[in-house]
């Protein structure tokens, strides 16, 4: 089944453009034919009910909720290439509530000012598309871009830096969300390619983030960042952290 996200004014469904345009050419959906659309967290059964021009009427509201029960926002430090574009876009497969793009020490992705609104715009729509197709109830946002030492502003009744100094200790993933109340808040720092600095460890953990290990094995920021979201949303779901 096809959802998109969109305003319903009496039971009319306000489409954009792109998605007119992908009902239209890419899906080649026909009259008739059943889609669901999200307005505000609530799922609604729709009926494309004329072609042209393009109109989607509400059939019914459905009693649907496939979010995680905790805010979960990941903070990363930007990769090279397409690496956040996929990060992106599975870390809004796996539940994330936000995302906020940062620049460290050693990241070597640094776009101008004058950019970042052009790369905001991409994350979203990425997000976007990545969230109707894995059916979310809501829509995650990429927040900004910004430098490390602005994780202070952020707070969450969980924060976390993933660390591979935390190797072989016992401050794990698992541990750090024990207690959290269930719709509490958390965030996580990971990357960057080439770790985090010791500064900016000790500069997260004075701002109330506790480094966590990722396990045994040192693995690239794209993949650590889903390991610890694929384990965050697994505990979350089955309860096993309160």
């Amino acid at each position: 089944m096809q959802r998109y996200f969109a305003s319903i004014r009496e039971g009319n469904v306000l489409l954009s453009d792109e998605d007119v345009f992908h009902i239209s050419h890419v899906m080649r959906m026909n009259l008739n034919d059943p889609l669901e659309v999200v307005d505000q967290g609530v799922v609604y059964a729709c009926q494309i009910s004329c072609l042209k021009p393009l109109t989607v009427k509400v059939v019914k509201a459905l009693d649907t909720n496939r979010e995680l029960p905790s805010k979960v926002t990941l903070l990363y430090a930007l990769a090279k290439g397409e690496k956040t574009d996929w990060v992106v876009q599975k870390a809004t497969e796996l539940g994330v509530s936000s995302i906020i793009g940062l620049i460290s020490e050693r990241t070597i992705v640094r776009p101008s000012p004058e950019d970042h609104e052009k790369k905001i715009a991409r994350y979203n729509k990425i997000i976007k598309e990545a969230a109707e197709q894995s059916l979310r109830n809501a829509l995650p946002v990429f927040e900004g871009i910004v430098p490390f030492k602005s994780i202070h502003k952020y707070h969450f009744d969980r924060m976390a830096i993933a660390y591979e100094g935390e190797a072989m200790t016992s401050h794990t993933i698992e541990s750090w969300m024990h207690g959290l109340a269930k719709g509490g808040s958390m965030g996580i720092i990971i990357g960057a390619e080439g770790g985090f600095s010791l500064d900016e460890v000790k500069y997260a953990n004075q701002a109330g983030y506790q480094s966590v290990s990722l396990g045994k094995r040192i693995l690239r920021s794209e993949t650590a960042a889903l390991y610890a979201l694929s384990i965050i949303g697994s505990t979350l779901e089955r309860g096993s952290h309160e």
